[in-house]
């Protein structure tokens, strides 16, 4: 099924049946109903956190801009490529308002 990318605006959530554990500095994510996962390293797990802590992927971007040395498109693009990905593997889903 094709997905229209997520875009800044846009609410993501963990969908049910999707865990987390924290490891080491990184994390695994679980999507137990369909025995998929996915290893994040820190700066994947930090993302991750700033995104489904916040109202908006472009809030989480703000809070994450001050935590990182690299100009803001490439943190825009790093942030959605991370989103789009767990999206398409169901380890994210976009919340409608």
């Amino acid at each position: 099924m094709l997905r229209e990318a997520v875009t800044l605006q846009q609410k993501v959530g963990v969908p049910n049946g999707v865990l987390v554990q924290s490891v080491g500095e990184g994390a695994v994510l679980l999507d137990v109903p369909h025995g998929l996962y996915f290893g994040l390293d820190e700066t994947g797990y930090q993302f991750w956190s700033a995104v489904i802590s916040s109202a908006t992927v472009e809030e989480a971007f703000l809070r994450l801009r001050d935590d990182y040395e690299v100009g803001d498109e490439e943190l825009k693009c790093d942030l959605l490529a991370l989103v789009n990905e767990l999206v398409a593997n169901g380890l994210l889903t976009v919340v409608e308002a």
